[in-house]
C-alpha cells in the first residue's frame, strides 16, 4: 500500500522519530566494537576528505554510530529516500537527493564540488544504490573519487542478534541487548586521469572490499559463538 496525503506527513514526520528512538535503545544496550577507523580519523583530523562505501544492507544499523561527524550522504528521490533523508538528517547528516535513475549524474556533480570547496569533508555512500542489486557496487562513488582525489574506505556494519527484512538488500535489523561491530578495510585510490578501463576496475575492487569484509563480519561471530 503506497502512501499519500496525511498518512504520508505523519509516516515522515513519525518514522525518523521511531528510529531514532529504537536505535538509541539498540546502541546504548549492546556491546560495540570498531576495527581500523583510525585510518579515517586520522586523515580527517589533518584536514583531509575521505569516501566511504557501504552495502544498502547496513542502512539502518549503519548512520547512528556516526551521528553528529557532519557527515555528507545522498538519498534517492523516492518516498523510502524522503524516509532516509529525514533520519539520518536528524543524525547530523548534510543530504544530497538523486539515485542512478533520476537526477542521479546532477547530484553527483552537486557532490564532488560540495566536497572540493570544503576541507575534512567525510562523505559516505550506499554503493549498491537504493534499488541494487545487491552487493553490486555501482560507479557513483568511483567518479566521486576520481573528481575529488578522496580515497574510497569500504565499510560494514554486523549484529549478532539481528532480523533479515525481505526485500532485495535483506536490510539488517539490529536488536536491543546486542553484540554489534564496525569494519573499516583498506582504501580504495582513484586517480584524476582515470580512464573507463582503471574505473571499471576500482568500482570492482570497491565491491571486493566490501564483500571481504561481508566474510570477516560472519567470521567475528562464528568466532564468537565458537567460544
Amino acid at each position: 500500500m503506497r502512501l499519500s496525503g496525511v498518512p504520508l506527513r505523519l509516516a515522515l514526520w513519525l518514522g525518523p522519530l521511531l528510529y531514532l528512538a529504537y536505535m538509541r535503545l539498540v546502541f546504548f544496550t549492546s556491546r560495540k566494537s570498531f576495527y581500523k577507523f583510525e585510518q579515517i580519523w586520522d586523515r580527517l583530523e589533518r584536514g583531509e576528505n575521505v569516501l566511504a562505501a557501504a552495502w544498502h544492507q547496513d542502512v539502518i544499523i549503519g548512520p547512528f554510530p556516526f551521528r553528529d561527524k557532519n557527515i555528507i550522504t545522498m538519498a534517492s528521490l523516492s518516498r523510502d529516500g524522503e524516509l532516509l533523508s529525514r533520519a539520518v538528517s536528524r543524525c547530523g547528516y548534510t543530504v544530497f537527493r538523486g539515485s542512478s535513475s533520476k537526477r542521479g549524474r546532477e547530484a553527483l556533480n552537486e557532490l564532488a564540488e560540495y566536497i572540493k570547496r570544503r576541507q575534512t569533508s567525510f562523505c559516505a555512500l550506499v554503493a549498491d544504490g537504493p534499488k541494487g542489486p545487491a552487493r553490486k557496487a555501482k560507479k557513483g562513488i568511483v567518479f566521486l573519487a576520481r573528481h575529488t582525489g578522496a580515497p574510497i574506505f569500504p565499510i560494514r556494519c554486523g549484529a549478532k542478534r539481528r532480523i533479515l527484512n525481505r526485500s532485495w538488500d535483506e536490510t539488517t535489523i539490529p536488536l536491543p541487548f546486542n553484540e554489534l561491530v564496525f569494519f573499516c578495510g583498506e582504501p580504495v585510490s582513484v586517480a584524476a586521469t582515470a580512464e573507463t578501463d582503471e574505473i571499471e576496475a576500482a568500482r570492482v575492487e570497491v565491491e571486493n572490499r566490501l564483500n571481504e569484509l561481508t566474510e570477516t563480519v560472519e567470521r567475528y561471530f562464528n568466532r564468537e559463538q565458537a567460544k
